[in-house]
């Protein structure tokens, strides 16, 4: 079995669904076609990324890691690539290529950013991970942590693409987040099925597969459970006594970067895995749709910059679904307040823009939802920036609309108060939010403002 296989494809409810474990038809319908045109060119374009970067510079000779005896290259990786390791987030059912490696006493860490996840398996000699590439959607690399040598660092394509593009994923190359069943040795009941996870997902039915700390109160969910016998889950109630820390005697701690699996940290993660699958559904869509509408406008006699009506209307189709996630518009409430670590808390919201009175999109509510203000933090990601213009274009118009309009569908669940909020930090953060109309009817596809 090759460890290259699949990235991030770590199980229960984390980036993936892995070949030889899947259920039948899981992975949705194969985009071999649409990645290999030449308008996307996701075999061909180099990526634009940080881990590209890297890779760049390690093939020049210019390798900025050190390796650490115990964990090789991995707190160096971490650092390199701005990647706290309060995220850590621990999945323990055997659902990677990497089967050998994991079980409830050895789970596979996962670390994050907004763009960049890393998966980490002590015993293992490879590091896996996956980028949202603002261009071609998801990434994938292994990275060799063990033995003698320079650091090697190698992308990955048709082998990760088997599961991670298709029906799960919105249709392009991305990740999936989703909870399983897990019997005590780590192997999965596929019998009993398993979700794939989102914000609309119910708290009951999020975690399974996965170790989570943090002081949940009355929250239930499938995580720190098995399944005995014949019967469900163990104990389903356990979640809710959940202590802060992972369970004593069954993990050593010395094997990992952190002492904790977050909750928040794994809600986070739920969330920006579904908006950098629309991103890229977006940016493929757009593509994809120009490149057409320029073959048959030309044969139609169009003038050039003069879009068809089904052009427009693929953009704008794909460009609501994207809004949709970024709004939160279909977000399950919190059945109870939730408190995570303190460092991972801290660690999220002092990244990224503010206003001037110090208000930021990462700030946390962790009451009855995940987030203070229901705009995504994405709005600010290099993928979202780098929308092609005559979606992103429709995207800001509509995002500022909606946050005037209070009767708009994507901003019904938000007061007055919380909609200037938003408003405010944009105007503050992002230049083509200030520039654009409020007025849908003002969108203009050769630009943002008709330019």
């Amino acid at each position: 079995m090759r460890l290259t296989k699949s990235l991030i494809a770590t199980s229960a409810m984390i980036i993936a669904a892995v070949p030889i474990i899947a259920a039948p038809n899981e992975a949705g319908p194969r985009r071999s076609d649409e990645r290999a045109l030449d308008a996307i060119g996701y075999f061909t374009k180099t990526p634009t990324n940080k881990v590209e970067r890297l890779h760049t510079a390690i093939r020049e000779g210019k390798n900025p890691l050190t390796y650490d005896p115990k964990f090789g290259y991995l707190p160096s990786l971490l650092r390199t690539l701005g990647i706290n390791i309060s995220t850590q987030s621990m999945v323990f059912s055997k659902t990677s290529l990497q089967i050998a490696h994991i079980s409830p006493s050895n789970p596979r860490a996962l670390y994050f950013s907004d763009d960049i996840y890393i998966g980490y398996i002590p015993g293992s000699d490879i590091v896996e991970i996956s980028v949202a590439d603002p261009v071609l959607g998801a990434v994938f690399y292994t990275f060799k942590n063990r033995g003698s040598g320079a650091p090697a660092l190698n992308r990955q394509t048709y082998e990760c693409l088997q599961c991670h593009d298709g029906a799960l994923t919105s249709g392009v190359p991305g990740h999936t987040v989703r909870s399983v069943h897990p019997y005590p040795d780590g192997q999965v009941d596929f019998s009993s099925g398993t979700h794939i996870v989102s914000d609309a997902t119910p708290h009951s039915e999020r975690f399974g597969g996965w170790w989570v700390t943090g002081k949940h109160l009355a929250l239930n969910h499938e995580g720190n459970s098995f399944v005995r016998g014949s019967g469900g889950m163990d104990n389903p109630l356990r979640a809710n006594r959940t202590p802060e820390k992972l369970p004593a005697g069954m993990i050593d701690l010395k094997d990992y970067m952190a002492g904790t699996s977050d909750v928040v940290a794994q809600l986070i993660l739920q969330h920006q895995t579904v908006v950098h699958n629309r991103i890229t559904a977006v940016t493929y869509s757009t593509t994809l749709a120009l490149a057409d509408d320029a073959s048959i406008g030309e044969s139609l006699g169009n003038k050039p910059g003069e879009l068809l009506r089904s052009t427009l209307s693929r953009i704008r189709n794909s460009s609501d679904s994207l809004l949709e996630a970024m709004f939160f518009v279909d977000e399950a409430p919190f059945p109870a307040p939730i408190d995570g670590a303190k460092r991972t808390m801290l660690d999220f919201v002092k990244q990224g823009p503010r206003d001037a009175n110090q208000q930021t999109l990462r700030q946390l509510d962790l009451r009855t939802r995940l987030f203070r203000y229901r705009l995504s933090f994405l709005v600010h990601s290099a993928g979202f920036k780098q929308l092609p213009i005559q979606a992103r274009s429709y995207c800001w118009i509509r995002i500022k609309a909606a946050l005037t309009n209070p009767n708009d569908r994507l901003t019904t669940k938000l007061d007055l108060s919380e909609r200037k909020t938003i408003h405010e930090i944009l105007q503050a953060t992002e230049a083509e939010y200030r520039d654009a109309p409020s007025d849908i009817g003002q969108w203009k596809p050769t630009g943002l403002l008709g330019t």
